[in-house]
């Protein structure tokens, strides 16, 4: 059916006030996916469609977000960056919204967007390579050795959709979809 959800990795954004960031972000264009709701004692979640069709959960958890790691463990979240159907739209959105300021940078001959907060880089942002490709929000994965990984990854069903890739002064990344079709990167960071 037309309605059932993709699979895919859903990127979860702390925010001090989740109803009131709940109604900003319906009333700037989002689609509600899940109204608020407690999670029992863990914390206080909703789900939305930005404005340009990426699925994300605003959290406010009953604990401090931990502190921002110098380096990220093998294993751990490294980063998130948000493909967009319409870069304009979504810069617009979490600019105004969630208070990023966004650094543009060139990537190979495209723009990338830094999006910073507190004065450390939270997610990228760029348009969609594909012209019709859903937005969505990709998260990469630090890994000791990102060739080991992949190769590992296609031994368990995954389909690998960019080969072990150089990312001059970040490291080397690959991006799979695992075998219920969602995308994930992972990272070999520079100096690993």
């Amino acid at each position: 059916s037309s309605d059932l959800v993709p699979s895919q990795w859903v990127a979860y954004l702390s925010v001090p006030d989740v109803d009131a960031s709940y109604r900003a972000a319906v009333a700037a264009g989002s689609t509600s996916l899940m109204p608020p709701q407690d999670f029992g004692a863990i914390g206080r979640a909703c789900a939305i469609k930005d404005p340009t069709g990426a699925t994300l959960c605003l959290w406010k958890g009953a604990r401090s977000d931990p502190p921002d790691e110098k380096r990220v463990p093998a294993g751990g979240w490294f980063w998130n960056e948000l493909w967009t159907s319409d870069e304009r739209r979504a810069l617009t959105f979490y600019r105004t919204l969630f208070g990023y300021q966004a650094e543009k940078m060139n990537m190979g001959g495209r723009a990338y967007h830094v999006l910073n907060r507190d004065g450390r880089p939270r997610a990228g942002l760029a348009q969609s390579v594909t012209p019709e490709a859903r937005s969505m929000w990709l998260p990469y994965v630090s890994v000791a050795d990102v060739e080991a990984t992949a190769s590992k990854a296609a031994t368990l069903g995954a389909e690998l959709l960019n080969p072990p890739t150089e990312a001059p002064g970040i490291g080397r990344y690959a991006l799979v979809a695992d075998p219920t079709g969602a995308a994930v990167a992972f990272i070999q960071p520079q100096g690993r």
